[in-house]
């Protein structure tokens, strides 16, 4: 960086946008497994990914849908509230530090917004020393 070498951390911190952009016509446990693969270290070992990619999709109560399209226009797929753990859940494969939420809530309903803070609650329980949730 700037002319350095650094080493790069990985899962300081993540930000969780709020709109969820993700590909539609990928199910929920595609699309975290190839945001894992991007993600995670090459050196790590193919069964700790998945073992991780397993772990997060429980955490965020995704084995419902893990099979379920994620949806688009044209394609019926995830609700509201699954399209936002799955964002979330893209953002926790890396174990952050500090995870920054832009306005989790906004366009969910109350049922949804209390099981996502609730997930979240969890994170933090099951992790205490490594994560904080920040929300914006």
């Amino acid at each position: 960086m700037n002319g350095r070498h650094t080493k790069l951390s990985y899962g300081m911190a993540a930000y969780v946008t709020q709109q969820d952009d993700l590909i539609g016509t990928l199910t929920v446990q595609e699309t975290i497994y190839y945001s894992a693969n991007l993600r995670l270290p090459d050196r790590m070992p193919k069964a700790d990914k998945k073992a991780i990619i397993e772990s997060v999709i429980v955490e965020m109560g995704l084995h419902d849908c893990a099979n379920t399209a994620i949806g688009n226009w044209h394609l019926r797929g995830l609700s509201g509230g699954e399209r936002r753990r799955v964002s979330i859940a893209l953002e926790i494969l890396t174990r952050p530090r500090m995870l920054f939420l832009d306005e989790p809530t906004s366009g969910l309903d109350r049922h949804v917004v209390c099981r996502s803070c609730e997930l979240l609650l969890l994170q933090t329980f099951f992790f205490p020393a490594s994560i904080t949730v920040l929300f914006c």
